[in-house]
């Protein structure tokens, strides 16, 4: 898990988005074959390697991005609002419990995550990076396969998610991401056991493990799941209301504030546009 920091992000959503996230205390992370940016899945040794990576995207600048109400909040009538890093409620897990080979604190809900989405934590929990722009291919279509690097499965996840093109630069935009296999634990634990007691077995089920990444005919369990939000952090939670939000929208948003997070403030653009 990583350590809080103190920095302001902002996401920009609808209004009926608002009213999910609010009355779920949670926001949803999506695979990388459902993000805007549709190179991203893409890998430059791996076909489709991006989908079982999962991302929530956020905003790093305090100054209200035109091209983003734009984009994301339905033709400036949605909202942004305004959290700390790692806004999310965290659990602990003793050793040995789904899988953890130490005590862990994560911002996963693992019994919620295996229950419902039939996936698997591979590399580590949920991780906040800024988006590098760049037009490097090499970087833009990364080879993930590292059979050097010290993990069961020979991959290294750092890279993806990270990059998008120039062009995308106006986002200023960082992500939470975490990258899950389309295993459930019993699986997990079987590939674990075999690893740890029959070393003539264990190359066979790693090789078949990542044979099942590798088919870009997988199909992933989920195409998206939900992180809870830590309550007592939202309810310092800041929503700014949208340049052509109109009176009748800004009721409804104090509706949903007034029933499902009535701490939260509400203020209105400050861009003026017809």
């Amino acid at each position: 898990m990583e350590k809080d920091k103190k920095r302001n992000l902002y996401h920009y959503t609808s209004i009926e988005n608002l009213l999910l996230i609010l009355k779920t205390k949670s926001i949803c992370f999506s695979s990388l074959e459902n993000v805007d940016d549709m190179e991203e899945k893409e890998t430059g040794d791996l076909q489709n390697f991006g989908r079982f990576y999962y991302v929530s995207c956020w905003n790093k600048s305090s100054r209200e991005s035109i091209p983003l109400w734009t984009m994301y909040s339905q033709d400036m009538t949605g909202v942004r609002i305004e959290l700390p890093e790692f806004p999310f409620k965290s659990f602990r897990y003793a050793k040995g419990e789904y899988g953890f080979e130490t005590d862990t604190v994560e911002y996963v809900d693992m019994e919620k995550l295996y229950k419902n989405s039939k996936m698997s934590v591979i590399d580590g929990g949920i991780k906040l990076y800024d988006i590098e722009y760049t037009d490097d291919e090499n970087l833009l279509y990364p080879k993930i396969k590292n059979l050097n690097v010290e993990r069961l499965l020979k991959y290294d996840f750092s890279k993806l998610g990270r990059y998008k093109r120039s062009n995308w630069s106006f986002q200023e935009e960082c992500r939470y991401g975490i990258f899950l296999a389309p295993w459930n634990m019993q699986y997990m634990e079987e590939i674990k056991n075999i690893c740890k007691i029959n070393l003539n077995d264990s190359d066979k089920i790693i090789s078949e493990a990542m044979s099942l990444l590798e088919n870009p005919n997988t199909i992933i369990p989920s195409k998206r799941f939900y992180v809870d939000f830590d309550e007592e952090i939202l309810k310092n939670l800041k929503i700014l209301l949208g340049p052509k939000v109109t009176e009748a929208q800004e009721e409804i948003v104090k509706l949903i504030v007034k029933e499902y997070c009535p701490t939260a403030k509400i203020s209105r653009s400050k861009l003026k546009i017809s």
